[in-house]
């Protein structure tokens, strides 16, 4: 698997399996984060199996479903609240990684730059520009309801 790195600590990805999780569990991740809800695809791997191979390898796991194209600002404070909650590498996927690296941007709306967010997603292969007026005009969540406890 190719995770697509928009920090030294946080990582997005396709769907993950078994396999993906041992690499990311060699790799250094500590969370696991599920952008998907169960049942978005009949194949797909529901949350629960994936959380139970991350446990396997010592990963903590979050689910924080989104329904593509709807992400709202819950979404966000919830995704910007687990991102708070760890200092080490946190890997996120969805069906391909593009909602992932939407929340990311947009979880880290007045925390980084416009150009940053816009900059690091394009780097690894998303286009997020449909989310520049979003990210401009502080969508997300204030940054200064949550506070990071300590890392995992």
């Amino acid at each position: 698997m190719n995770f697509r790195h928009l920090t030294p600590l946080f990582a997005v990805s396709p769907q993950v399996n078994e396999a993906d999780i041992e690499y990311a569990a060699r790799l250094g991740f500590c969370v696991i984060i599920c952008n998907r809800p169960d049942q978005e695809e009949p194949a797909q791997s529901p949350a629960q199996e994936i959380a139970a191979y991350a446990a396997c390898y010592g990963i903590a796991f979050r689910h924080v479903p989104v329904v593509s194209g709807s992400i709202g600002d819950a979404d966000i404070a919830l995704m910007r609240k687990v991102i708070d909650e760890c200092d080490g590498p946190i890997l996120a996927y969805c069906r391909t990684g593009t909602r992932s690296a939407m929340l990311w941007a947009l979880s880290n709306a007045g925390r980084l730059p416009l150009s940053t967010l816009v900059n690091r997603t394009a780097a690894v292969g998303y286009d997020i520009s449909t989310l520049t007026a979003r990210l401009t005009t502080g969508a997300a969540t204030d940054s200064a309801k949550f506070k990071a406890p300590p890392s995992c």
